[in-house]
C-alpha cells in the first residue's frame, strides 16, 4: 500500500514554489475544517507544516497527514512506508533480512553502492529497555526487523529517508498488525520525564492519572493545549515557581508542583479539572486525565518563554 501513496519520482526533493506554498496553505485551512484528520492535529499551522515535510519527501498531502507522526516535535514515518520509499527509487539492487527471536540483520544494497548492514537484537534492546515491553516479549523477531531495517534505509537512501526516524524509534508506543506491520498505537509516555521533576519538586516519584478526591459530575472537560513555568524570587527571598496551563484556549495558573508537572504529563491530552474564579484569576485545583477521549499533538515540551501574561505574583496570593 505504501508504494501506491509516494510518489513515484527518482528526483531529489525540489523547493517549494511560491504557488505550492499558497495551495498548502489554503489547503491546511480547508482541511481541518473537515473534521477527517487525525485528533492530533489541531491547527491549520501544524497540518501544513506535516503537508511541507510530505512534500520534501516525495509524500501527498492527504498520505502525509495520515502517515507522519510528529513525535517529541519530530517528524516520523513507521518503517515499511521507509521501505516504499527507497523502493520508488528504483536503486534497491538487493536486501536481505534475517530475522530471529534473538535478533536481526538487514543488508541493503544500492546500486554503485557496496552493501551495508545493520544488527539489533536482545543486547541492543535491552541497552534501550524496550526488551521488557509487550511487542518485544510477544513478537521479538518482528520489532528487531522494523528496528534494524529503518537504522539500515537511513545509511543507504539518506537522500530519500532524509534522516527522519519511526516513531518507536522515537518513543511511541506501537503494535503490530495482522500482516506484521507496524503503526501507532498510543501516546508517547511522558511519565519518566514528569516523575524527574515531580521528585526534584516534591520529593515524590509519581503522578496519579486520577487523583482521589471529590469529583463533581460536571467536571469541566479539554484537551491541555500548552503548559509554561516561570520561577522567581519573592520580596522575602523565597523562591516560587508558578504554572500555566491552558485548557481549551483558557489560561489556568498554579502554584502546586504536582499539579503542574501533571498536566505537562497529560499535554494533549483529554482531561477533567476542577478550578475556581476570583474574578481576577483563574486557578487550577486539580485534573485528572478523561479516558473518553485520549489525544495526543506532538509536542511534550514545556516552554519555558511562552507564559500568559499575568500580574507577578508571590505564593500564597490566588492565581
Amino acid at each position: 500500500m505504501e508504494n501506491e501513496i509516494v510518489k513515484s519520482t527518482k528526483q531529489a526533493p525540489q523547493l517549494m514554489s511560491g504557488t505550492t506554498w499558497s495551495a498548502m496553505r489554503d489547503m491546511a485551512g480547508v482541511l481541518l475544517k473537515s473534521g477527517f484528520l487525525p485528533v492530533a492535529i489541531k491547527t491549520s499551522e501544524q497540518c501544513l507544516s506535516i503537508m511541507m515535510t510530505g512534500h520534501e519527501l516525495g509524500i501527498g498531502p492527504m498520505a502525509s497527514l495520515q502517515m507522519i507522526n510528529v513525535i517529541q516535535g519530530k517528524p516520523t514515518i513507521a518503517p515499511q512506508l521507509m521501505l516504499a520509499m527507497a523502493n520508488r527509487t528504483g536503486d534497491v539492487e538487493d536486501i536481505a533480512i534475517n530475522a530471529q527471536v534473538d535478533g536481526c540483520t538487514v543488508t541493503i544494497k544500492r546500486k554503485g553502492r557496496s552493501p551495508h548492514t545493520e544488527s539489533f537484537g536482545v543486547a541492543e534492546a535491552t541497552a534501550l529497555n524496550l526488551i521488557n515491553k509487550d511487542n518485544y516479549k510477544k513478537q521479538p523477531a518482528i520489532m528487531f526487523k522494523w528496528r534494524c531495517l529503518a537504522a539500515c534505509l537511513r545509511v543507504v537512501f539518506p537522500d530519500v529517508v532524509l534522516g527522519v526516524y519511526s516513531p518507536e524509534e522515537m518513543g511511541a508506543e506501537v503494535k503490530v498488525d495482522a500482516t506484521g506491520n507496524q503503526e501507532l498505537a498510543t501516546p508517547p509516555i511522558y511519565a519518566l520525564k514528569a516523575e524527574a521533576y515531580i521528585a526534584k519538586a516534591t520529593g515524590s516519584s509519581k503522578t496519579d492519572s486520577s487523583p482521589e478526591g471529590d469529583w463533581p459530575d460536571d467536571a469541566p472537560r479539554g484537551v491541555i493545549d500548552d503548559v509554561s513555568v516561570k520561577s522567581g524570587t519573592s520580596s522575602k527571598g523565597g523562591k516560587w515557581t508558578k504554572y500555566g496551563i491552558k485548557i481549551g484556549g483558557v489560561w489556568y495558573g498554579t502554584f502546586d508542583a504536582k499539579i503542574g508537572m501533571r498536566a505537562s504529563e497529560f499535554k494533549g491530552r483529554d482531561v477533567e479539572f476542577i478550578a475556581h474564579d476570583d474574578g481576577k484569576y483563574k486557578t487550577l485545583d486539580n485534573i485528572r486525565i478523561n479516558d473518553r477521549l485520549p489525544v495526543y499533538d506532538g509536542d511534550d515540551n514545556m516552554n519555558e518563554t511562552d507564559f500568559p501574561p499575568t500580574e507577578e505574583r508571590e505564593p500564597g496570593q490566588e492565581g
